[in-house]
């Protein structure tokens, strides 16, 4: 009864659904007592994806990302067994810290070949929404390069493409001045360029 806690509508919940029993009437209370308790809404989700309410459960795995940051993975592998569309999977990630936890273990989930436009859509979310993540910048770069020696997407122009590169580099010197990625970037470039003694030159 109010003002009781959620823990015990929540547990009634998860027994609930381990025994085929409906868990909507356990949640109910659970939200009721906790309705910013991240844990709630990630179980709400993975219910709702049970009945099949895939929208709506991503944005209950989106609530339970942006309640508790720690929750960033769970929910992150939880909206991947819903779809590997990329953008239903970006309605899971919330603005904020949580949100970028969430794309960046969406994007490390995302590792088959045929999830690289995928992966490639959310990495360019990533960067969009928080200019200073470096490893979503990194993948970025790095298809990018290996793009350039076959010319194949997204690299058919590769013009266009090197300036990219040079863009994602310079990003790299103002957010990451402490490491080494921006020259590491440059001379990559410079060395697929054909420009292999200025490469050199860059990395000494």
């Amino acid at each position: 009864r109010h003002p009781g806690d959620h823990y015990f509508p929540l547990m009634g919940a998860i027994i609930a659904r381990s025994l085929g029993d409906p868990p909507i009437p356990w949640l109910q209370r659970a939200l009721e007592r906790g309705p910013k308790v991240g844990r709630v809404h990630f179980l709400l989700g993975q219910v709702l994806g049970d009945y099949g309410h895939v929208d709506q459960a991503l944005l209950e795995l989106r609530l339970a990302a942006e309640y508790e940051e720690g929750l960033a993975f769970y929910t992150s592998q939880a909206a991947l067994k819903l779809t590997r569309d990329p953008e239903r999977l970006l309605s899971a990630a919330p603005e904020g810290r949580g949100g970028d936890a969430v794309l960046e273990a969406l994007a490390n989930a995302l590792s088959r070949p045929e999830d690289l436009d995928a992966r490639e859509r959310i990495d360019l979310e990533a960067v969009a929404r928080n200019p200073k993540v470096v490893t979503a910048r990194d993948r970025l770069v790095d298809r990018r390069l290996a793009a350039l020696e076959t010319k194949s997407p997204p690299c058919e122009d590769a013009a266009a493409c090197a300036r990219e590169i040079a863009e994602h580099a310079a990003s790299f010197e103002t957010h990451a001045p402490a490491t080494s990625r921006a020259t590491v970037t440059r001379a990559r470039l410079a060395l697929a360029e054909g420009r292999a003694a200025d490469a050199a030159d860059m990395l000494r």
